[in-house]
């Protein structure tokens, strides 16, 4: 089995290993607000359906 070999940049070391590190943080960024964002959006959705369920309940009540 080889061992891993890290291909040479050469001159450009610096901004090909920054670019890469750019891209990779603006992903996890785009990540975790597509998580947190559909962590709110059920949250509210249950609550939303939480108050449907009640509000039904009591019209059928009222019946």
């Amino acid at each position: 089995m080889t061992p891993f070999i890290f291909p040479d940049l050469g001159p450009y070391a610096v901004e090909i290993l920054s670019a890469y590190a750019g891209t990779l943080a603006l992903l996890l960024i785009l990540v975790a607000g597509s998580v947190w964002q559909g962590r709110k959006t059920r949250i509210r959705l249950e609550e939303f359906e939480a108050r449907r369920t009640t509000k039904r309940q009591k019209s059928t009540e009222n019946l």
